[in-house]
Parts: C-alpha cells; sequence; structure tokens
C-alpha cells in the first residue's frame, strides 16, 4: 500500500443550525464531535471530529501507482461516509459532503476535511468506534478553549474558518 494512503485520514465537519427559540432565527451552528475509545493507543478520550484513515476499499477504481489529488479526494469523500456511519451511525449520502482543506501535519499524516450542513439533528449513537459523541457549538470550538486530539485543533479552526466565509 502506498504511503500516501497509509498516512491519510479523512474528518468531517457535520453541522446543524442553531436557532433562537423565540424568533426561529439562526443564531449559529453546532459540530458533532467524537470521543476516542478508551482502548485506542493515541488520545484516548480526547475529542475530534468524526472520521479516520482512507482504507485501500476507498479507491473506486483501485489504486494506481500515482495518486492523483482528484483520486485522493474522492477516497477521502467515501472513507469520510464510512466512518460517519462507524463512529455515530449515521448514513449520509457522498452528495451532501464537500471538500474544505487538506493538511499534512509535522508527522507526515495528512488529513482531508470535508463538510456537511444538515437542516437537523441527528440523534449520535455511541458506537464501539467510539467512547461519546456530542453536539458542541461553533464558537466554543473557535474559542480553542476545547481540547482537542493531538493537531485537530488547528484544522479543525481553520476548516471552520473557510466554512463561515462561504
Amino acid at each position: 500500500m502506498s504511503e500516501k494512503i497509509e498516512r491519510s485520514v479523512a474528518r468531517v465537519v457535520l453541522r446543524v443550525p442553531v436557532v433562537h427559540p423565540k424568533n426561529n432565527q439562526k443564531v449559529g451552528n453546532e459540530v458533532a464531535l467524537t470521543m476516542r475509545p478508551g482502548w485506542s493507543n493515541l488520545g484516548r478520550y480526547a475529542y475530534t471530529l468524526p472520521g479516520g484513515k482512507i482504507e485501500t476499499a476507498d479507491f473506486a477504481a483501485g489504486i494506481a501507482e500515482n495518486i492523483t489529488p482528484d483520486q485522493m479526494q474522492s477516497a477521502g469523500i467515501r472513507a469520510a461516509v464510512r466512518e460517519l456511519s462507524e463512529e455515530l451511525g449515521i448514513t449520509l449520502s457522498h452528495q451532501l459532503l464537500q471538500f474544505v482543506l487538506c493538511a499534512t501535519n509535522e508527522s507526515n499524516w495528512t488529513t482531508y476535511v470535508y463538510a456537511a450542513d444538515l437542516e437537523s439533528k441527528p440523534q449520535l449513537l455511541v458506537l464501539p468506534e467510539s467512547a461519546g459523541t456530542l453536539w458542541l457549538p461553533e464558537s466554543e470550538l473557535l474559542s480553542g478553549t476545547i481540547p482537542l486530539f493531538a493537531d485537530h485543533g488547528a484544522f479543525v479552526v481553520a476548516a471552520l474558518q473557510l466554512l463561515s466565509n462561504t
């Protein structure tokens, strides 16, 4: 397997609107987070965006020797859809996900971040892939006061800032 694939993950900024109870006006968004499981070797019980490794099976036409950025983004979308199901019990159409950014950290792990804006808040299940789930106001994530796993804080903030400009 290519090192490019071996060290690539897909993460999802899954957002729902928050409306004011009196006037029904949108006042912000909430973002779904998962808690890493206790059996994980890294970041036990740390919060992160739902997602996980991009696998060979996520490539539609198999893996070529030289993988293009478009092929990686497409595989990342399939990985994101799979991981939402595995971690949250949510079935989401590929068409609802949009590519937001790609970032590589100092350990040479590449994260592909996607976003989906939902009209209403689905129930998040706690499945074996995670130790817990929650919806958190986007403003709290942007404040940097919520401890996130490893370098996730940087790309979460970057993704939310990019999304607020669209």
